[in-house]
């Protein structure tokens, strides 16, 4: 999937003690509010948790802070907006959540304004390309692909969606949902408009990243060994600068403890986005966290693209050796290992006393980069130092053996068909995956249909808002393997579709594709 997140490609404060700050969630989808006793004009009862789900699904009991007299949760709805009554009760918000109540004759001047700056950024962007090369415009034409597809994406949502949000929550929302993140904080839900909505927004996201994976494997620099190892010791260290310096902004601009802004911008980065910690509810803090999820997100994908090549390289003789069926058998061998070593790590050493099977589905959601945010470690230290490590490392599996394992299952079902045929096979494919998740689900979580095809598109996209989770065993169980199949199948999906009509779409998009090739 990293192929996929290469291109396009957290935070609320912790729910523990005195770390508490304004917001947390428990089910990524229904944002809660943290109030302190003192915070509140009257008293208020606690009202009963109400998540996005139905039969009676709710968050680990472990989730819950043991001092339950010292807060007051409050829900939301999937915006973070405050809403004034909350099942009847009035509640008067202290602290730093702004209170988005959205006007329209004040949010559509934002609007259009966006679009103005968008056009004429683009207007003297095509009139600098002019004289330059097809390989030099490429970049430029692959972003300028992105903002136009969030900007016209926002629009939609701002107009069409049920919910209030504010048009930099839409812009906000539609990168986080974009570069696969997913918060949660914001999501579609309320109306079947919205779901409908979400889930051709998800998947035709996924056409329009196989557009720019195009334009972008068609530059892809072939250099030298020693150039390879050059250019990624250089991509680490600004990695390495994107990530620290991210932490100390957010740090700063957020109050988090350096810690948490590790966790969050790792999490951010390599877009698992558990939602455990977000951004707060103003203009800047969103305006933000947008710029550097556009901008990191990319980094991150284009660093662990190029090490799971040169990890690759140093395998290439070896690989060799091996059939495929034997290499496949190595590759899923390497993919269980890690799961196990992730899940055993979770089940020791974190702070919440999980079970065996939800570390193991910790495990798998994490390393998947879904990242639902139902189970988050991020009580102690210790919490974070292991999901950091965990997630990094994750990295490195995915990027070499994910893709390879998949490129083999379906070479091998697509041997000897034309480029037509074979995307029909994969598609196919994979809508065979999606309906069996759609069964499996309703029968198991009692969904419906339509939920069950916004879980499985929310799922197979990476995006994993969390506002949908499974809530019993015997659902996490199912659930790991559909990760393992499904992510996979979807990135191959979308890089095989872009590596198949690379040269239509660069021709299409710049006519010059001699000059685009050379």
């Amino acid at each position: 999937m990293w192929k996929l997140v290469s291109l396009v490609s957290i935070c609320v404060a912790q729910v523990e003690g005195a770390s508490v700050r304004g917001q947390s969630i428990g089910s990524r989808g229904k944002l809660t509010s943290i109030i302190t006793a003192s915070d509140a004009e009257e008293p208020i009862a606690v009202p009963p948790k109400v998540w996005p789900h139905k039969d009676e699904q709710s968050a680990p009991k472990e989730d819950v802070p043991a001092t339950t007299t010292q807060y007051k949760k409050v829900k939301f709805t999937t915006t973070r907006s405050f809403r004034e009554s909350v099942e009847g009760i009035t509640v008067t918000k202290k602290g730093d959540v702004t209170v988005s109540t959205r006007s329209d004759m004040m949010q559509v001047p934002n609007m259009l304004a966006t679009w103005v700056v968008l056009m004429v950024i683009t207007g003297i962007g095509y009139k600098v390309m002019q004289s330059w090369t097809a390989s030099q415009k490429a970049p430029y034409i692959a972003f300028s692909i992105i903002l136009w597809f969030i900007v016209v994406a926002a629009t939609i949502f701002f107009f069409l969606s049920s919910h209030d949000w504010r048009w930099i929550e839409c812009i906000y929302f539609c990168i986080v949902t974009i570069t696969t993140v997913g918060y949660g904080d914001f999501v579609p839900e309320d109306t079947v408009v919205d779901k409908i909505l979400l889930i051709v927004f998800l998947w035709f996201n996924m056409a329009v990243l196989s557009i720019v994976l195009s334009i972008v494997f068609a530059n892809v620099d072939n250099t030298s060994s020693s150039a390879s190892k050059r250019s990624l010791a250089i991509q680490t260290g600004v990695l390495a600068g994107i990530v620290l310096g991210g932490s100390f902004m957010f740090q700063a601009i957020e109050g988090f403890t350096f810690m948490e802004a590790l966790q969050f911008t790792t999490v951010t980065l390599t877009t698992v986005g558990y939602g455990h910690f977000l951004p707060s509810n103003t203009n800047f803090s969103l305006l933000v966290a947008s710029i550097y999820i556009l901008i990191g997100v990319p980094v991150t994908g284009a660093f662990v693209s190029k090490l799971g090549t040169e990890i690759d390289d140093m395998f290439t003789e070896r690989k060799k050796k091996l059939s495929a069926k034997q290499l496949s058998v190595v590759y899923v061998a390497i993919i269980l290992c890690w799961l196990m070593i992730g899940a055993t790590g979770f089940h020791m050493f974190n702070t919440h006393g999980w079970s065996w099977l939800k570390c193991f589905y910790l495990a798998a959601v994490t390393m998947t980069t879904v990242g639902y945010g139902d189970f988050v470690p991020s009580r102690a230290p210790e919490d974070h130092v292991l999901v950091i490590v965990f997630i990094w490392l994750s990295v490195i599996v995915v990027a070499t053996v994910f893709s390879d394992l998949n490129s083999l299952i379906i070479d091998a079902a697509t041997k000897g068909m034309d480029r037509a045929k074979s995307f029909k096979v994969q598609l196919g494919l994979l809508a065979v995956i999606i309906l069996t998740g759609i069964i499996c689900f309703e029968f198991l979580q009692n969904w419906g249909l339509l939920n069950g095809l916004v879980y499985t598109s929310v799922t197979c996209t990476t995006v994993g808002y969390g506002h949908l989770i499974p809530s019993n065993d015997m659902s996490r169980l199912c659930c790991v393997p559909f990760l393992l199949i499904c992510v996979p199948m979807t990135g191959s999906l979308v890089s095989n579709t872009s590596s198949a009509y690379q040269a239509e779409i660069t021709e299409m998009i710049n006519p010059d594709t001699n000059d685009l090739k050379s």
